[in-house]
């Protein structure tokens, strides 16, 4: 007879860096997708004419931006300050007082909203309780550890769900698609990544990424906002963070603002995401167009492997949704190459986790159980050194 009251209810998340999408494992399609901040309701709006940094702060921002503009600097710590995102890819440091103390770390704040959220969704929007579930996570190609152990933290130690199994979203990805082979082009919030996969096994060493992502055409366009005479100090001391932040997101996918004209919001992200091919050569290999990446690894590729992939491009991510973009890719292409539709890396992880799933109670690959982590016995780590164990277990 089957003790169902050891049974747990697969939940699969993908915790991007502004929203997360989630559902059950079986299920053809996510329960939905929701922003961090409709989730946390406890946050309060941070208003721009409230936004505080020091000398220091202010300094390192403009670096960030490669601007002179303080005003385009403060709303950038506003919009850290009220997590407009919640991951940061850098390794985050105490924030300091006008009198070097500490008053608080973006750590506490981001783990905080973060245990908030995901507390409203599995109470609110899957309505289970999450001691019942095993969460099964869509890992990033180049998220960094620490973020990881963020979450793999808030999701053991404070939620007490009752394991964590983080799986790669580049190859869910193809499996959304239905093909084995492909290059994935994710449109992220911090970088846009080109990930190559044959035989539903990532080509680990031939990935890549540049900062030419959301996050930094976001600025580029607010930039050129605050530069015309739309987006007065006046106007700026009146709105919250989120209005500011919503409104140039807005214009990204819409293309239409009342404070651009629209054949100048096309340009500049034509531009921002395509620099012209001659200067290709002086560009650093952070700032290359996602053209760019994707010829350079094709060309790094066996012979052999060049068509399949070639013939397997899914575009993916937030940017992915910019009307045109997909289209002007695979013509700067050229030819050989084709788009395939995939139905995302949410539904080719719900597909595999089925199959993984059926007559059985639990992950076995990669689980990291609760009661292991809080004795101490295991920790998060990078899916890729499964790889590497696993071979070395086998010898």
């Amino acid at each position: 007879m089957t003790d169902y009251s050891q049974q747990y209810h697969p939940v699969i998340l993908d915790l991007g860096s502004r929203n997360v999408t989630y559902g059950f494992a079986g299920e053809p399609t996510p329960t939905g997708t929701m922003a961090y901040r409709d989730l946390d309701i406890q946050r309060r709006e941070l208003q721009f004419s409230e936004v505080k940094m020091t000398k220091q702060e202010a300094n390192e921002y403009l670096k960030t931006l490669k601007t002179d503009s303080h005003d385009l600097a403060r709303i950038y710590a506003g919009d850290l300050q009220s997590l407009q995102w919640l991951w940061n890819y850098d390794k985050l440091r105490p924030r300091l007082g006008a009198d070097g103390s500490i008053i608080h770390t973006d750590q506490y704040l981001e783990e905080t909203h973060l245990e908030r959220s995901l507390y409203a969704l599995f109470l609110y929007e899957l309505l289970i309780d999450a001691k019942s579930t095993k969460v099964i996570i869509l890992e990033p190609h180049f998220l960094p550890e620490h973020v990881k152990k963020r979450y793999t933290y808030v999701l053991l130690n404070h939620l007490h769900v009752q394991s964590v199994t983080s799986l790669p979203s580049s190859i869910l990805t193809c499996l959304g698609a239905g093909v084995k082979s492909g290059v994935v082009i994710d449109f992220g919030w911090e970088y846009v990544t080109v990930v190559p996969v044959y035989d539903l096994r990532v080509i680990q060493d031939l990935g890549i990424s540049s900062g030419r992502s959301a996050k930094g055409l976001h600025y580029e366009i607010l930039s050129s906002i605050l530069q015309g005479k739309h987006l007065t100090r006046e106007i700026l001391t009146s709105m919250s963070c989120h209005q500011v932040f919503q409104m140039v997101e807005d214009i990204v996918i819409n293309r239409t603002s009342s404070a651009m004209e629209g054949p100048h919001i096309d340009d500049l992200i034509d531009r921002y995401l395509f620099p012209a091919r001659n200067t290709w050569k002086s560009l650093d290999s952070n700032e290359m167009s996602v053209v760019q990446l994707v010829e350079n690894m094709i060309g790094l590729l066996p012979f052999d492997l060049k068509k399949p992939l070639q013939q397997n491009v899914i575009i993916t991510g937030g940017l992915s949704q910019v009307p045109g973009l997909k289209k002007k890719i695979i013509e700067q292409l050229g030819l050989d190459y084709k788009e395939v539709f995939s139905l995302g890396s949410w539904s080719g992880g719900s597909i595999y986790s089925d199959n993984l799933l059926r007559g059985k109670n639990l992950v076995r690959s990669g689980e990291l159980r609760r009661n292991e982590y809080l004795d101490g016995k295991a920790n998060a780590t990078d899916w890729t050194s499964q790889i590497y164990r696993s071979a070395i277990e086998k010898h």
